[in-house]
């Protein structure tokens, strides 16, 4: 009798610490993030990227979304556009995001800005582009490349001007592959 009295304790012991444990465990779990749907995740996740730094190490970069759609910058930068340095440059390359689409005044200013400093300083440009630390949306800017929104931009001058730099040949292929669908459209 006093072994099965010892094993009911012990059974009711167990049990109890094992139902214990499964309510630590949903206490533990973030409200906010049970209540976000995927959609919601998923866009948080659009919002970091993996950057590489000079010695190969990958790194999880969060994008400050105060940049995105940011006509300061694209302000500033076209004040400057003739003697432009890279932390204006790298500002502009930060205000690109998926979620812009829909700012048409943003989506126009920024497409000829991009164009313009690309002309100017295409160096400065690919070399911000290709060490990435801050995570630049090199997908959006590239969508914009193959869309002018300016007739006047001379699309071989620039294709030109590209291929004859001496730069990170990953990031310059992107830029001369955006700029190709941009002259297959317009040419």
């Amino acid at each position: 009798m006093k072994k099965t009295i010892n094993n009911t304790v012990l059974l009711i012991l167990l049990l109890t610490l094992v139902f214990s444990c499964n309510e630590k465990k949903k206490e533990n779990v973030n409200p906010s993030l049970e209540n976000q749907s995927k959609t919601e995740i998923n866009k948080d996740l659009k919002k970091t990227e993996v950057a590489k730094d000079n010695s190969g190490t990958k790194h999880i970069i969060a994008r400050d979304s105060s940049y995105f759609c940011n006509t300061n910058y694209v302000k500033v930068l076209q004040k400057n556009i003739g003697n432009a340095n890279k932390k204006d440059i790298k500002n502009f390359l930060l205000t690109f995001d998926e979620s812009c689409s829909s700012n048409a005044e943003y989506g126009e200013y920024s497409n000829e800005v991009l164009f313009a400093i690309l002309d100017k300083n295409p160096k400065s440009v690919i070399d911000i582009i290709s060490k990435n630390d801050v995570g630049i949306n090199v997908e959006t800017i590239c969508e914009k490349l193959e869309s002018p929104i300016n007739d006047l931009i001379d699309l071989k001058k620039l294709t030109q001007k590209i291929i004859e730099l001496e730069v990170n040949e990953e990031v310059k292929n992107k830029i001369l592959s955006s700029l190709k669908v941009a002259l297959d459209k317009y040419n």
